[in-house]
């Protein structure tokens, strides 16, 4: 196993009021609860769901307590421990991430607990001391609903912290009268057996093991009161003394990934706190160095994943509560789909299938009508995590009957903002590609402005937190890969209009090479789609990975002789190192314009943060429904044939902001009071040739059409957008951005 191997710990920020922080539990490099107490009213838990960037309180059971320890066996299962007033021990469990803690129900007569260890999400061990001295140990197979006592060896004080590798096989560590105590137990806990501790062992205070013979445990000695690290191979039948670096004071915990992979945590000496790690299995231990001024009152306790490790305790002077992490680069990356249908309000008939959206009250949608769609969870074969941030969906609007009609995509259970993500006029079949971010109870909100819609919602992939490379996009000078028209003025010889490749007749697959600038282990792409030479009305294509069954998911719709785009993100089909577009019905031509790709696990890129859609350019004059911007004063307006401008999309923009340092953005960019048919073309400036030869958003003559679009930002922190041909007015929405 690997971690983050300790070359650099950081610090991360906490909320304010902490005390101490005695024991955190991370399910992933992402997700992970910490607790302790904080300096009002003791007991406090936080949790974090992006790595720490933020740690935020989660409400506990009213009461006096102190926490100490914690185990989660998943990101939304976990048990805490400690004591509560006047001096009796709490259990508090979570099934929903925290969202709500609840108190379970404890054996009488027991003082406190200081660890806790789950196996699975039913059967936990617990650990603390009983009122009048005396270790204690509970247990529960049922998820908590009882906790029963287990017999402890006589002699045993107090049993600090436990490691359960089964639910049948765990290893607990304390203190008896004569020093440090272990023991161990092969049946669940229904006999525990004290092992052998080498003498000069104070206290026994953490433990942790790899396998139900390897385990590693931290305390104190008893010569210079410094740490004292120990190790058995044999399942605790010997256990042996390790060497402690110099200067090292008491450890209290320890996390170990592998047989030889391990950290451990504590205080140095005179003060301070302390890290170690050792990649042998304990031959060698070698101290790590502290962020400066952190743990100024210790560290208490460690949990590690496989990209690293989280570590808890007390801050310096006036900071309270601390966790350093050496997990590197949490970020937000993108996981494709096989696009999936998860929304549509039409009547169930032989072509739509029953789903969240056409039955209750979710149908047709009235004007002024807002609908909330479930956008995590599972989806047939398929799923969305709980800790995703954002998703993308192709949202086709159908069967419409009103002009100027929109809709906007935005998280539930925030105001809605003042933007469109898809526009259409009567009788129109329309989509358009939306990135959105994840709102409250994993759900997303549509709000239609005018007449009547049927929408319908296709899930192609989503954005989550996570230490990987993978995922992470990588713009690229956009460029042209496919064109099915004749070579000829305007049309370059391309893969896709030469040989058998050409225009795409009615249930055609045409598979679209993705050229060298896209690497082999690329895991999806994003382009712009365009249907052109359209025959036939109820058109659509579809665009997918061609090995993988083509799905039952529309990208483009069309009417006869519309020329039409989208912005499609798409998995790579990794043998062909390709993309497939398949054409319904009728012929038509297709241009295929790319922008990037995202990575695999082993090439580095840029993470995603995604924020609530806000206008940054309308070239609009500014009135009731106008905003004064960048794109409406001076000789920014209505925009002409041959004419560029140039948007900002960095700094602030009402309540949201761009780092200076973004290398690309996700817009959705509306062409309206159009005067003939054309096209928009938007990129990073500098540009061979400038304007480059692809298009981003098209048009016909007196249409509102918009179309989202991922885009590299140039010098300055700008964009550039082109106007081809007659004039339009451009309003662009910012969604997020990749750092």
């Amino acid at each position: 196993a690997t971690t983050g191997g300790g070359a650099a710990w950081a610090s991360q920020p906490m909320p304010s009021g902490l005390a101490d922080l005695e024991g955190i539990s991370c399910a992933s490099a992402t997700t992970c609860e910490a607790v302790g107490d904080d300096t009002t009213d003791p007991g406090v838990i936080l949790a974090t769901a992006d790595g720490g960037t933020n740690w935020s309180s989660q409400p506990a059971p009213s009461g006096d307590y102190f926490l100490s320890g914690i185990s989660c066996i998943s990101a939304t299962t976990c048990e805490a421990v400690g004591e509560s007033s006047p001096g009796a021990g709490v259990i508090l469990a979570t099934t929903g991430g925290g969202a709500a803690w609840a108190s379970q129900p404890m054996p009488s007569g027991l003082a406190d607990l200081e660890g806790i260890s789950c196996a699975s999400a039913t059967t936990c061990e617990a650990v603390g001391r009983r009122p009048l001295g005396g270790g204690l140990i509970l247990g529960t197979t049922n998820g908590g609903s009882t906790w029963s006592s287990q017999p402890v060896p006589s002699g045993v004080a107090i049993v600090y912290n436990i490691s359960c590798i089964s639910a049948t096989t765990c290893e607990a560590v304390g203190s008896d009268t004569f020093g440090g105590a272990i023991l161990g137990t092969t049946n669940g806990g229904s006999t525990w057996t004290s092992q052998p501790v080498p003498s000069g062992v104070a206290a026994v205070s953490g433990i942790s093991c790899a396998s139900a013979t390897t385990c590693e445990a931290v305390g104190s000695d008893t010569s210079s009161g410094g740490g004292a690290i120990l190790g058995t191979t044999n399942g605790g039948n010997t256990w042996s003394s390790q060497p402690v670096p110099s200067g090292v004071g008491p450890l209290e915990g320890i996390s170990c990934l592998s047989m030889t992979s391990c950290e451990a945590v504590g205080e140095n000496t005179p003060n301070g706190g302390a890290i170690l790690g050792t990649t042998n299995g304990g031959t060698t231990w070698s101290s790590q160095a502290m962020p400066p001024g952190a743990g100024g009152g210790g560290l208490g306790g460690i949990s590690c994943v496989s990209a690293g490790c989280f570590a808890a305790g007390a801050g310096s002077g006036s900071v309270g509560g601390l966790i350093l992490t050496d997990v590197p680069n949490i970020h937000n990356s993108y996981s494709p789909l096989i696009p999936v249908r998860i929304c549509d309000t039409r009547p169930v008939d032989a072509t739509v299938a029953a789903n969240q959206c056409d039955t209750g009250a979710n149908t047709t949608m009235a004007a002024g009508k807002t609908m909330d769609i479930s956008v995590t969870g599972s989806f047939g074969d398929q799923s969305v995590p709980t800790t995703a941030v954002a998703v993308v969906l192709n949202v086709a609007a159908v069967d419409t009957t009103a002009r100027g009609g929109y809709l906007t995509i935005w998280p539930t259970g925030e105001r809605r903002p003042t933007a469109s993500d898809l526009n259409f006029g009567v009788a129109a079949s329309v989509a358009n590609l939306v990135t959105v971010t994840v709102g409250s109870s994993g759900e997303v909100s549509i709000y239609n402005f005018t007449g009547t819609a049927d929408v319908v919602v296709d899930l192609e992939g989503y954005y989550a937190p996570t230490a990987s490379d993978s995922g992470e996009y990588v713009t690229l000078s956009p460029t042209r890969i496919c064109d099915t028209r004749p070579a000829g003025p305007g049309v370059a010889s391309n893969p896709c209009d030469t040989g058998g490749n050409t225009t795409l007749a009615t249930g055609s697959t045409l598979e679209v090479p993705l050229g060298p600038t896209v690497p082999s282990s690329a895991t999806s792409v994003s382009v712009n789609v365009t249907a052109t030479d359209t025959t036939t009305s109820g058109g659509y294509l579809t665009v997918y990975p061609g090995n993988a069954s083509r799905p039952v998911a529309s990208n483009l719709n069309w009417r006869a002789g519309e020329t039409v785009a989208n912005d499609v993100v798409v998995a790579v089909d990794p043998a062909a190192h390709a993309i497939s577009i398949y054409n319904a019905v009728g012929t038509v031509d297709v241009v295929v314009d790319l922008s990037g790709y995202f990575t695999g696990p082993t090439s580095p890129g840029a993470g995603f943060t995604p924020i609530t859609p806000v206008r940054i350019c309308d070239t609009r004059p500014a009135g009731t429904e106008v905003a004064a911007n960048q794109c409406n004063t001076g000789a920014d307006v209505t925009f002409h044939a041959g004419q560029t401008i140039s948007v900002s999309v960095a700094g602030t923009f009402g309540a949201e902001s761009v780092p200076s340092d973004a290398t690309a953005v996700v817009l959705n960019v509306t062409a309206t009071d159009s005067t003939t048919n054309g096209y928009f073309t938007i990129y990073p400036a500098p540009q061979s040739p400038d304007p480059p030869t692809i298009s981003d958003l098209n048009w016909s003559a007196g249409r509102t059409v918009a179309n989202m679009a991922i885009v590299g930002v140039g010098a300055g922190s700008l964009i550039e957008v082109y106007c081809a041909h007659g004039s339009a007015n451009l309003v662009i929405d910012l969604a997020g951005y990749f750092t």
